[in-house]
């Protein structure tokens, strides 16, 4: 029985307005006080790695940041079009948000009805993690994005029975989006086992057109992990029990009402009279990333929460297949007390005290020109001041000159356990320090009288 027939529920609007209205209720919340924080580390990091020049940047992206090569190659044109604000270079992370939000309306038309993926839209869209996320010049909305994007086309040729142009596209379009995050690559074994359990052998030797191409397309990826780069994954942990549990939750934003409403749509799914490979689709999408995220963590830790958002869609297609077959108004109430949850996390996120690397900047240029030192801790928040103040030159130790030290910490107990190590013996003393938003202290530095 399709959604719309479903415990009385009537759906009456032309097809394109549900995933329209989606993406623009997540576009909303994910554009809202976009620029309330200057650049972290991070996207630091990619806005002064999108300043060099084309062959440095494939240079940086083939021995560091294959993972996040597609997003880097479309974020350079556009930082050189709209400049370096914050609220315009986010801006394409929003729009990939956005776009995941609504095309998942029409990903759970294909699959589980046309109701059931207006809802899974409405839960996705007001992700909390997801819209944090969609905030940053980072790649995890375009992965979701890319996640969801693969999946469409899989359902299709799958259905239809595809040629094998149509599979080949698939591989070449899966390839690419491993490009955008690799744990996009794990959601493609999701869509083979899905594969497997539709058609058996039969799809064998369609899945090894698919595969073929997706296998040649990641040479260059291979090529980064024998070559043993490990410098951008060198902090995260071993994973665990805890870990697992809190990336799983992370995708679900933090909200336990979306778990539960996920194994109920599983429960639901996997009882109901649909084809067994979707509830195969949807439960691989979650269980699968995270399997195959512990297998490689046997050679090098990889489970990170932010990573398991590529799996946010298939929460929410579940939650959204259990709320349609629930009658409508257990339905709202449900959909009302996710979106309550939501909106709790999306108060404390937007509310969250600023980093204000912008101000600091200032601070540190106007230091330099007066011939002070300038000093940053931890040495990795140098990115910032490559952003906010290009034309200081931080200094790694003292030289007898007075210096200033920008310090990334929570407290000022943090802070002088950072500066104590690039101040050493130098007989350097305190003269003052003062807050910068809420996790950047400045601290003035004067050196010994000369004897």
């Amino acid at each position: 029985m399709d959604g719309r027939a479903r415990a009385g529920w009537s759906v009456a609007v032309p097809l394109w307005v549900s995933p329209v209205a989606v993406s623009a209720l997540a576009g909303l919340l994910m554009g809202l006080r976009l620029d309330r924080r200057s650049f972290w580390t991070d996207e630091a990091y990619n806005v002064v790695l999108v300043r060099d020049g084309w062959l440095s940047l494939l240079r940086t992206i083939g021995d560091r940041e294959p993972s996040q090569a597609i997003y880097l190659v479309l974020l350079k044109p556009w930082v050189a079009l709209v400049g370096q604000t914050e609220w315009l270079v986010r801006l394409p992370s929003v729009l990939f948000g956005a776009a995941a939000a609504g095309l998942t309306v029409v990903l759970g038309r294909m699959l589980i009805g046309r109701l059931a993926g207006t809802l899974a839209g409405l839960v996705l869209a007001t992700n909390p993690m997801l819209i944090e996320w969609s905030q940053y010049a980072r790649t995890y909305s375009l992965a979701v994005l890319a996640a969801v994007v693969t999946t469409v086309m899989f359902v299709r040729v799958l259905r239809s029975n595809g040629s094998t142009r149509g599979w080949l596209e698939y591989g070449a379009v899966g390839a690419v989006s491993v490009y955008c995050h690799f744990f996009v690559g794990f959601v493609l074994v999701a869509h083979a086992v899905a594969a497997v359990a539709r058609d058996g052998r039969r799809v064998l030797g369609r899945l090894a057109v698919a595969w073929l191409v997706i296998v040649v397309g990641l040479i260059p990826f291979v090529g980064y992990i024998v070559r043993g780069t490990r410098s951008e994954v060198d902090w995260i942990p071993e994973p665990g029990v805890g870990q697992v549990w809190r990336s799983l939750h992370f995708a679900a934003g933090l909200n336990a009402l979306v778990l539960l409403g996920a194994v109920a749509g599983f429960i639901m799914l996997a009882s109901s009279n649909r084809e067994r490979w979707t509830t195969v689709l949807l439960a691989g999408w979650i269980v699968l990333p995270v399997l195959d995220a512990l297998l490689v963590s046997i050679i090098h830790p990889v489970l990170v929460p932010r990573f398991l958002l590529v799996t946010a869609p298939a929460f929410a297609l579940l939650a959204g297949f259990a709320l349609m077959r629930v009658p409508p108004a257990a339905a709202m109430l449900g959909l009302f007390a996710i979106v309550a949850v939501s909106a709790w996390h999306l108060a404390d996120i937007y509310n969250r005290p600023p980093h204000d690397w912008e101000r600091a900047g200032r601070i540190a240029t106007e230091a330099h020109n007066r011939g002070i030192d300038v000093a940053i801790a931890p040495a990795f928040a140098k990115r910032e001041l490559f952003v906010y103040a290009p034309t200081v030159q931080r200094v790694i130790a003292p030289t007898g000159r007075p210096l200033l030290v920008i310090a990334w910490a929570s407290t000022d107990a943090q802070a002088r356990q950072l500066t104590k190590p690039l101040l050493g013996e130098s007989g350097y003393r305190l003269i003052s320090e003062a807050r910068v938003g809420d996790e950047i202290r400045v601290e003035r530095w004067q050196p010994p009288a000369a004897p």
